[in-house]
This record gives C-alpha cells, sequence and structure tokens, in this order.
C-alpha cells in the first residue's frame, strides 16, 4: 500500500518559536492543542439550556511543548537563561513579567507546512523536569516538556480572515 500525501502515517515536523527571540528556533516531539472552555450563565441552576445565552466567560487551557534537546545543552542553555533571567531566586521576587507571542509550526515529511498556531500574551508556568539515568545511551533523545499559560490563540490566521470577511464557509450542507 503506498503512503499519499494525504496519509496519517507521513512523519510529521514540529518547530516552535518566540517573538522575544525571533533568530531561534526550536523542535519539538510534541505538543498539545489545548482545549477551550465556554461557560454559559446559570439560569435557575440551568447553564443557559432552555434560554439561548451566550457564554460569559472563555478559558483557553494550557499549551504543553515537548522540545527536543541536542546533544550539546545548547536549547536547553537558551530557554534556561531565557526563562531564569525573569526570577530572583536570592530575593524570592519575580521581576515584572512581560508576555510574549509563541507560534509552533508543523511540517510534513517533504517539508511543506501544514498549520500554523500562534498563541498570544504568553508567560511560562512550568519548565519541566529531565530524568537520566545509568541506562542512557550515548545517543539517547532527550526531551523538555515546557508549559505555557496565554491569553488566546489562533491558527492559520483564523481570526484575521473572520475580521476581514475572508472565512471560508466551513459550515455549508454537504450532499452525499
Amino acid at each position: 500500500m503506498a503512503i499519499n500525501e494525504n496519509s496519517f502515517v507521513t512523519s510529521t515536523n514540529i518547530q516552535f518559536a518566540s517573538s522575544e527571540m525571533p533568530g531561534l528556533w526550536w523542535n519539538a516531539q510534541s505538543f498539545t492543542i489545548p482545549p477551550i472552555t465556554m461557560s454559559p450563565p446559570e439560569i435557575n441552576t440551568r447553564s443557559g439550556s432552555t434560554v439561548v445565552l451566550a457564554s460569559d466567560t472563555v478559558d483557553y487551557g494550557e499549551v504543553t511543548i515537548t522540545a527536543i534537546l541536542d546533544k550539546e545543552w545548547k536549547v536547553y542553555d537558551e530557554l534556561y537563561q531565557y526563562f531564569i533571567k525573569r526570577l530572583n531566586v536570592e530575593k524570592g521576587t519575580f521581576e515584572k513579567e512581560k508576555t510574549y507571542d509563541l507560534w509552533i509550526e508543523l511540517y510534513d515529511g517533504k517539508g511543506n507546512k501544514i498549520k500554523r498556531f500562534d498563541f498570544y500574551r504568553c508567560r511560562i508556568s512550568n519548565f519541566g523536569a529531565m530524568e537520566f539515568n545509568t541506562t542512557d545511551q550515548e545517543d539517547t533523545l532527550k526531551s523538555l516538556d515546557l508549559t505555557f499559560t496565554f491569553d488566546y490563540f489562533d491558527y492559520d490566521n483564523m481570526l484575521v480572515k473572520e475580521r476581514l470577511g475572508t472565512l471560508p464557509n466551513t459550515t455549508a450542507r454537504r450532499s452525499f
């Protein structure tokens, strides 16, 4: 059976970068598209089910990226130095927290971009742990989980397309 370009078994490459460090790209092993939770207001202990009301809150989950580390620790060093400079661990204080934009791009095995996710006003919430043991081989792939909170996200500029009125109509019924 031949694998075509639309096959789900085609290998994928993931890269991510930040507006704070625009010249640096990192490779990722995986990432999780965060959930979007909407909460319609409750009326008589019912969540807007009988009265059509819009949601009054929208919450985004966190985005987690599993970064691939290189053997020379350059990726870890860059990320650690970037994030640790916001802390003063000796005084127990945080510098004024800046936000930054983060984007993640997925590529197919041929190097063609499949999707781009943009996360706006990000803050790191977890600089993950790394495990080492005596059974590691010299070429063992190491990874680092990074978790970010953010204000909102977009993919393939859908919000921009919506504002400009160029969003394709995907709700049209299909005939079979």
